[in-house]
């Protein structure tokens, strides 16, 4: 018999390391175990930063799940004595029918969230960065902002770490055998029992729940931080986190913050699908680089310098872009907490604790029936 824990967190990505956290408050014995060390880039969170929004163009169910979650960052800063939550606002920039815009004010007013719109010439005068067409519109998001995403996982950790939990790293899972009462998970060298596990494997979740395959996308993205003519326009206090969208596709963007550039990606529409995350190539092509200048190029031109720094990361998505939160239909012992569509991030801290409540059978804050792994199965 292996080494028995009460539970067992795979993968301490944003979701994991934040379920990590939640559970090591607990009396019951917990163990963390990541195949990578905290900070790696071969998954879905590292690269600085990552976008908080509340005036939800994705669905305005996720608004509670979003309130809950700035309310535990903020309470994870308060005990870390750390800043990882910035509301300095966020621009989206498209046209005025856009579904995005539209679903994003509809969102704002139905929870009675602070925004504003501004004709092209008010985000001109707000924000001379940037460069719209006349026909475009301004939402600005007062409450959103960005979070250190980095540095939020290692503060998970540190504090679960703090609070007792076991953590292992650079030690990948090779199974996980679920059992009558109880899950075998097997590395390389000891196998481990809990009586729950619970899975937050992000992008490597096919290769250890196999029948969930058939039903995920993964995809190949791409962010870079690039050079600005006069880097005193482009901090956080002049210049906002922001999203630019067309017509069927956007990318979104950071000011200066740690790294000396201003940071663009592009969403998972004009990313490039992959069946193995051994099939990812972390070389940048010239088609990535030119991908993301053709946003610089026409919207933020004065920040369309040299590269800085430039990389890849992991998207994992459903068909209907809910997550998957809950018991696995056919293994209720195991927990899955994943797919989370290239929108997850921002609501870690409240997935984290969701998923720390499922696996003690507690009650759950939130109507989970839109992230069911059920709906996989039915």
């Amino acid at each position: 018999m292996g080494l028995v824990y009460d539970f067992i967190v795979i993968g301490l990505g944003a979701h994991g390391s934040s379920t990590l956290y939640h559970l090591s408050k607990t009396e019951k014995k917990v163990l963390g175990i990541d195949s990578f060390s905290i900070g790696h880039d071969k998954g879905s969170s590292h690269g600085e930063s990552r976008m908080i929004r509340f005036s939800y163009s994705d669905g305005e169910h996720y608004v509670p799940m979003l309130l809950r979650s700035k309310e535990i960052w903020k309470e994870i800063e308060n005990e870390s004595k750390e800043s990882l939550l910035f509301q300095k606002g966020a621009l989206f920039v498209g046209a005025e029918d856009h579904p995005t815009l539209i679903d994003a004010k509809e969102s704002a007013d139905k929870h009675n969230l602070e925004y504003e719109i501004l004709s092209s010439t008010e985000v001109k005068k707000l924000y001379p960065q940037f460069v719209i067409k006349k026909n475009s519109i301004g939402f600005f998001d007062k409450t959103a902002g960005y979070l250190l995403s980095e540095a939020c996982i290692r503060l998970f950790v540190n504090l679960a770490d703090r609070n007792g939990a076991e953590i292992l790293l650079n030690t990948p899972v090779v199974s996980i055998r679920p059992m009558d009462n109880k899950v075998i998970v097997q590395t390389n060298d000891q196998n481990y029992e809990a009586d729950k596990v619970i899975l937050t494997a992000g992008a490597y979740i096919n290769e250890l729940c196999p029948d969930f395959s058939s039903h995920l996308s993964l995809s190949r993205l791409v962010a870079g931080w690039f050079e600005p003519d006069d880097i005193s326009l482009y901090g956080p206090e002049d210049f906002p986190s922001f999203i630019l969208i067309e017509k069927d596709h956007y990318s979104y963007g950071f000011p200066t913050i740690e790294i000396p550039g201003v940071k663009i990606g592009f969403s998972m529409s004009k990313a490039q699908n992959l069946n193995s995350t051994k099939e990812i190539d972390r070389k940048i092509s010239d088609d990535d680089i030119d991908s993301l200048r053709y946003w610089l190029e026409k919207y933020l031109p004065g920040a369309n310098g040299n590269i800085v720094q430039i990389g890849t990361c992991f998207g994992m998505s459903t068909p209907d872009r809910n997550f998957v939160l809950g018991p696995h239909p056919k293994h209720p012992n195991i927990i899955l907490g994943h797919a989370c569509s290239g929108h997850g991030f921002k609501m870690a801290s409240a997935i984290g604790e969701i998923l720390a409540d499922l696996s003690q059978d507690r009650e759950v804050k939130f109507d989970l029936t839109p992230h069911s792994p059920k709906r996989f199965f039915e």
